[in-house]
């Protein structure tokens, strides 16, 4: 987002700052992530050299409308961990397969977490295969990313999405 774009945002949402201090953040975070242009611009000259794509982290084509160029270092990001994630769902889905784990997703891809039912007996198994997936997925990434993620036990679809679901009223929300 552009300096404006993040102004009105802040603004909006009650902090007190002037846009030329926001244009002063943005311009230190860009200079502490020199790195990270470099890699967009990279990006940027190959999909322009292959004519509107470019491989994303997995080596998966990725097109790009040259209305959303401004968007290519994201497209190539988010395509390669939901990517990352496909492969960890195949391996979980292995996995529970041959150990007969009696367990079923429910939002298999909810931007980049996945939910499953699993019946109580079943949850000291279903976790195993879940940290088995993660490890048979960062083996397969070579260690360059690791991938992390803690299961949750939650008894319903709320309870999952909301922090303190114990005290959550609708009236303060």
């Amino acid at each position: 987002a552009g300096a404006k774009k993040i102004w009105m945002t802040l603004v909006a949402q009650g902090v007190e700052i002037t846009l030329d201090e926001v244009k002063a953040i943005r311009t230190m975070y860009w200079e502490v992530f020199k790195d990270v242009v470099g890699y967009k611009d990279g990006l940027t000259a190959e999909w322009k050299r292959r004519g509107g794509w470019f491989y994303n982290g997995r080596h998966r084509p990725i097109t790009v409308h040259q209305h959303f160029e401004k968007d290519i270092l994201n497209r190539c990001i988010q395509s390669t961990g939901h990517d990352n994630l496909l492969l960890y769902l195949h391996f979980l889905d292995e996995i529970r397969t041959e150990r007969g784990i009696p367990m079923r997703p429910i939002m298999v891809d909810f931007h980049d977490e996945t939910v499953w039912a699993v019946p109580h007996e079943h949850k000291a198994a279903a976790l195993k295969a879940m940290e088995d997936a993660w490890v048979k997925t960062n083996n397969d990434l070579g260690g360059i990313i690791p991938l992390t993620g803690t299961p949750e036990e939650v008894k319903s679809w709320a309870s999952f999405k909301c922090e303190d679901w114990e005290n959550f009223s609708w009236e303060t929300t």
